[in-house]
Formats: structure tokens, C-alpha cells, sequence
């Protein structure tokens, strides 16, 4: 097809395509140029506790604004390099995840200039209008984002929501809205949608509504006489209010347990969204722990290894420990790499006499993404032209492509990953390959390379010797890891310097190589060996 060289629009994502975490998308345009979300990824089983992964933005210019879709983690948890990166970039925002920005920025002493926006805002630039359109999460303040151009002349729309599902149920908030999106979008003459993947390859095409799981829990709250413990995720501050409701009726004392769990109550509560009779809440430091009538609201429910239910499990815990009859519920579902921690953590439950409700037992969990339900009444009220998967491992971005014409007939579709670039023209469209650039590791306060983290796998798997040389002598030599070295293989060793020759750098290489044999013939394997040089 003919086209015009310049291209309207170029949308090219950062992360969030081929793993669900580090969202993060640039919008260009010839006189715009803004991001959309700067979130991480939470490491694997694999990455020897890095604490998280992001981006790899390292070539951006510098952008006009930082536009943030809502506040989980997988969408503002890397702003603090951003900001440290660019520190006059404006950053808009809804208002919950506003709060939860602020306090990331304020804990590294940083500052930036931050807009509120709202369902009925618009936020402007040269080339294009970007609408705010509310839709439901498992999370407050959840945006879409739809792009309208400002030139008359031009007739293309995109619609970008990376985290939603349909609740018309909802006793928290609205619906999705669709009227404003159709009303928005109705003049389009080519439409283009970037959707949630999250939940193609479920069974369950409607997803549940937050009001559906009320009964089920106030069941277990009426039945259950002794301690509950709920884990559940910190940001979920509607599922957070379902609880204490629940327990507000059936007079049960509230314990927010573990730092996210507070931190996010309590901004929710400060802006007027978690309501609560403050007698309800109990501080773990001053509630009798083992009184009957509690509710300890904990987070962690993926596991996690410094989590307060990770610690009320394990048994390391200052103020709560497991005891017979007390009842664990799970109003939560694990993050695909997360089963065995959490798989872990229930047979912990089990071995210590108390009992654990999953959601594959009860109606205890909704989750905040879409069924193919939910994706087929966004196509029915945006009606787009082009479907691009987003926010999905690989193989859901290609299973959401290839469901198009059930979900959406008549559109097309096509799969794109990091750091392709899906470019709009006049009259067609394409997505251009990029180089792919994995994301980087951080831990403490900086990029660890991976290389090191290759080295630390080594390590782990076959242990490490550290040597210490002097001229024709071995200093010390130390391991960890590794068995206690019997008197031979230690005499091995000093006869290795002996036959080594060479400058002290050679004699330390034929050290190293001829130690990893030697052990090799001990142990059956080959531990990581440092050869440190003390002198010329």
C-alpha cells in the first residue's frame, strides 16, 4: 500500500510484551513525545534476590510528560529512576496512585511536579489529546488511556488499557465506561486497541465481580469462631474493605499487618475510599494475639519471603504464630513463577494443624483482569479495526491474536513485543521489528550486571575456594559451600604451586585451572575457585 512517509503516531513498548510486570510504552509523534507507565518486574526463582527488574530506557530522550495508568507496582514502581533520570519530566496521574508515588519519591528524597487527573480530564499536547477513560482493577483509579490527534485533518484513534475487567456489579466504583469511549471514538476512521492479555487462556470468560464474593466470605466469617488470618494483595484496597465490613458485622476485631498492607490502607483511608469504624482496627503491638474474635489482614499472599504471613507461617513472627483452628484464607491468586512459594506456604499452614481456603475452594477471589467476555464487550462498544495483544506473556499476546474474530470480527490483529515499534500512516499501518534489550536487574540501589548474576549461579550450585598466593607459597586458602577438604587434597594443592610456573599472574591461572581439576577428582563436580595474588 502507498503510504506517506511520515507516520502519524509510533508507539513503541519498553516493557510489559512477552512478561506481565515492567510496563512502560513511548507515544512519538513530529512535536510529541510522552511515556505511558515506568513500572518493574519481580524477579524469578532464578535471579539470587535481586530485588526487581526494569525498563532498559537507556537511549530515551528525554519525553515531554510521564502519564501513569494506575498504582500498582507493574506501572509506577520504577519511578524513582525515572524521576532520578529525568527530574523535570511532569508526571500525570490519578489520584490514588498519586499518593503512592509521592511516597516512593519521598522515602529517596526526591520531588517532582506532579498533575491530577480525573474520569473527565484531558490531558493536551501538540499532536494529540489523550482522554482518561475509567475502568474497573482490582485497584483504585484504573484508566484507560484513549488518543485522539488534534489535527482535524487526521482521523485515527487508540485506545490503550492495559489492566481492566467488567464490573457493573461493583459496590466500590463505577463501571467500566463505555459510553464515553464509544462517544470519544465515534468519528475514528481508524481504530486501534491495545488490550489486556493478562486472562486469555483462562477457562472462565466472565470474570467475577468484586459484589460476588461477599456472600461466600461472610459465610466463613459467621462459621468461623476462632482466629482468621486473610492474605490478600496490599493494593487491593476494595477487597480490603469487603473484609473489614464483613468483620465490622460480624464483630470481629481488624489487624492491618505487614508495611504495604498499612501503607496502602492508610492512604486509601486518608483520601475517603477505605471507611472503617476506627474501633475496628487493632495495632499488632497492642491487640491480645491469641483472642478468638480478630481478623489479621497480612500481606503476602504470593509467598514472599520477607512477608508478614511468610512469617507467621514459618514461625518467626514477633506477635502472631499458627495454632490449631485457626483459619487462613487466600482471597488472592498466584502470579504465574509464584505457585511454589505459594504451594509452600499452605503446606506450612496444614503441617502446623491450622486450615487454609483457596480460591479453588470458594468464591473468595475475583480477579482484576479480563475474561474473553469482558474483551468481547470492549469490542463491541470501541468496534476497533486493529487488535494489538498487550500486558502478556508471549504466548497469551499470540492466543489473544488469534481469538480477533471472535472477539472482535472484522478487526486484525497482530503480535508485537519490546521494543517493536507499531506505526500509524494515513491509510495503513505496521509494526517495525526492534532490537530486543532484556530488562535490568537492580538490587540495593543499582544495576547489577548480569554477569554477576551468572556468577552467583555458579556459586550456588557448586560452591566456591578462594586462595591467596604469595610468590612460591599458598597463603590461605578458605571455601564456602564445599565439604571440609581432607589432609590429601590439601597437600594436593600445595604441590600445585610448586610445579606452577611463570610470572605470579601465570602461576596464579595454572593455579586456578589445576585447583578445579583436583576438586573435580574429589567432589564430581567443579566449584568456582579465586586465586588472589598478594604481591608483584
Amino acid at each position: 500500500m502507498a503510504r506517506k512517509s511520515k507516520p502519524l503516531l509510533e508507539v513503541r513498548p519498553f516493557g510489559g510484551l512477552k512478561q506481565i510486570g515492567s510496563n512502560m510504552v513511548q507515544f512519538k509523534t513530529a512535536n510529541t513525545h510522552i511515556i505511558l507507565d515506568c513500572g518493574i518486574l519481580f524477579p524469578d526463582d532464578d535471579s539470587f534476590d535481586i530485588n526487581y527488574l526494569i525498563p532498559d530506557y537507556s537511549d530515551l530522550e528525554e519525553p515531554e510528560a510521564l502519564i501513569i495508568s494506575h498504582g500498582h507496582e507493574d506501572h509506577i514502581g520504577a519511578i524513582v529512576h525515572f524521576v532520578t533520570k529525568f527530574p523535570k519530566v511532569p508526571i500525570h496521574a490519578p489520584p490514588f496512585a498519586i499518593e503512592l508515588i509521592r511516597l516512593k519519591l519521598k522515602e529517596e528524597a526526591l520531588g517532582a511536579k506532579i498533575i491530577s487527573y480525573g474520569a473527565k480530564d484531558k490531558i493536551e499536547f501538540k499532536d494529540f489529546i489523550i482522554h482518561p477513560i475509567a475502568v474497573n482493577h482490582s485497584i483504585p483509579d484504573t484508566y484507560g488511556l484513549f488518543f485522539k490527534p488534534t489535527n482535524p485533518k487526521e482521523h485515527w484513534g487508540l485506545f490503550y488499557v492495559s489492566d481492566f475487567k467488567v464490573d457493573f456489579n461493583s459496590p466500590y466504583e463505577p463501571p467500566f465506561d463505555f459510553v464515553r469511549l464509544s462517544q470519544l471514538s465515534r468519528d475514528c476512521e481508524q481504530r486501534f486497541l491495545l488490550a489486556d492479555s493478562t486472562n486469555i487462556l483462562s477457562k472462565k470468560l466472565k470474570t467475577t465481580s468484586e459484589a460476588d464474593l461477599i456472600p461466600e466470605l461472610g459465610t466463613i466469617f459467621e462459621s468461623h469462631k476462632d482466629r482468621i488470618f486473610i492474605t490478600t494483595f496490599a493494593s487491593n484496597i476494595h477487597r480490603i474493605q469487603t473484609i473489614i465490613s464483613l468483620a465490622e458485622k460480624t464483630k470481629k476485631k481488624v489487624v492491618l499487618y505487614g508495611r504495604s498492607m498499612k501503607n496502602y490502607s492508610e492512604i486509601a483511608h486518608r483520601m475517603g475510599i477505605l471507611n472503617f469504624n476506627q474501633k475496628t482496627l487493632r495495632d499488632a503491638e497492642s491487640i491480645e494475639p491469641h483472642r478468638k474474635d480478630i481478623v489479621v489482614i497480612a500481606s503476602g499472599c504470593q509467598g514472599d519471603f520477607r512477608s508478614a504471613m511468610n512469617r507467621i507461617v514459618n514461625g518467626s513472627d514477633r506477635f502472631f504464630s499458627l495454632r490449631k483452628n485457626d483459619l487462613v484464607i487466600f482471597s488472592s491468586k498466584a502470579i504465574p513463577g509464584n505457585e511454589k512459594s505459594v504451594n509452600s506456604l499452605i503446606n506450612g499452614i496444614y503441617e502446623l494443624g491450622a486450615q487454609a481456603i483457596t480460591d479453588s475452594d470458594a468464591l473468595i477471589h475475583a480477579s482484576g483482569h479480563p475474561g474473553k467476555e469482558d474483551l468481547k464487550m470492549l469490542c463491541d462498544a470501541y468496534k476497533p479495526h486493529v487488535l494489538i495483544p498487550i500486558h502478556g506473556e508471549s504466548s497469551f499476546l499470540n492466543r489473544h491474536a488469534d481469538a480477533v474474530d471472535g472477539l472482535c470480527p472484522g478487526a486484525e490483529s497482530a503480535v508485537m513485543y519490546n521494543f517493536d515499534t507499531l506505526t500509524l500512516f494515513k491509510d495503513d499501518w505496521e509494526i517495525i521489528i526492534g532490537n530486543q534489550k532484556p530488562p535490568l536487574m537492580i538490587q540495593g540501589k543499582g544495576v547489577i550486571p548480569r554477569s554477576a548474576i551468572s556468577q552467583r549461579r555458579k556459586i550456588a550450585q557448586a560452591g566456591a575456594v578462594f586462595i591467596s598466593l604469595s610468590s612460591k607459597k599458598i597463603v590461605e586458602v578458605s571455601s564456602t559451600g564445599l565439604p571440609d577438604f581432607p589432609d590429601e587434597l590439601q597437600k594436593k594443592l600445595d604441590r600445585l604451586i610448586l610445579d606452577s610456573k611463570g610470572s605470579l599472574s601465570q602461576m596464579a591461572e595454572e593455579i586456578r585451572v589445576g585447583a578445579r581439576r583436583l576438586f573435580q577428582a574429589e567432589f564430581g563436580y567443579r566449584p568456582v575457585v579465586f586465586v588472589h595474588t598478594l604481591g608483584k
